[in-house]
């Protein structure tokens, strides 16, 4: 809540499969796009330990993104420069997505 339980004063949006699109197929069709088996971004950061860590970094701020992409594109055998750009290209905009975010608020909006 925002000041004194009056109301709301931001909105924080995670897109990036939330919103958009499964995130899981985005990640396979970037592991096939650069050679890989389908599941193994998927694998590297669901079951190994390492590559588990290195999410949990990436999520609470703790690397940057760069070493996070060097890190895992190592980990992968794959180039880690815009990794995440690049994993983010196969996942498709929505328009009507994008009104959600002002909806609820638009209002209040000064």
């Amino acid at each position: 809540m925002g000041d004194g339980g009056s109301g709301y004063r931001g909105l924080l949006l995670d897109f990036n499969g939330v919103l958009t699109s499964d995130l899981f197929a985005a990640y396979r069709q970037f592991c096939l796009a650069e050679g890989v088996a389908a599941d193994s971004l998927f694998d590297l950061l669901a079951s190994d330990p390492a590559g588990h860590e290195l999410l949990v970094q990436i999520e609470r701020g703790q690397i940057e993104q760069t070493a996070f992409e060097a890190a895992v594109s190592q980990r992968l055998g794959v180039d880690g420069t815009g990794m995440i750009e690049r994993i983010c290209c196969y996942l498709p905009y929505f328009p009507q997505v994008s009104c959600l975010k002002w909806g609820p608020f638009q209002s209040s909006v000064r």
